[in-house]
């Protein structure tokens, strides 16, 4: 399956200390399309993140991220995990955080729901 059709294909793990979450998003490299970049072949992925807080949406952030491959990764992409380690100012109200990550060559997404509550225990 291409990413976003499966969302279970994107990992993270969270951590949250005080108002600022960290995570390591992992994708699947054969879930994503890579394409010639600056002399290596690299995907370009648009995180975003949209807080939630009991009153309602509270706001979007957006980024760009690109990983490229070494050349002997290239040749088998079921055996590489695209890994972006991010971090977050949240505020202190925010209930529920949703991680989109979107592949720009294809539009392909996928999405993460992260319950801040669970974290914070």
């Amino acid at each position: 399956s291409r990413f976003g059709e499966v969302a279970n294909r994107i990992r993270a793990r969270f951590e949250q200390k005080g108002n600022t979450l960290s995570a390591i998003l992992q994708i699947p490299a054969e879930d994503l399309s890579f394409r010639p970049l600056n002399g290596t072949t690299a995907c370009t992925l648009e995180i975003a993140i949209a807080e939630r807080t009991p009153q309602g949406l509270l706001g979007i952030r957006h980024e760009l991220g690109s990983f490229a491959l070494k050349e002997e990764q290239t040749k088998d992409l079921s055996a590489v995990t695209v890994r972006f380690p991010k971090q977050w100012t949240i505020d202190a109200k925010t209930s529920l955080v949703r991680v989109v990550i979107r592949d720009r060559y294809t539009g392909h997404y996928g999405t993460l729901d992260v319950p801040i509550g669970a974290l914070r225990n």
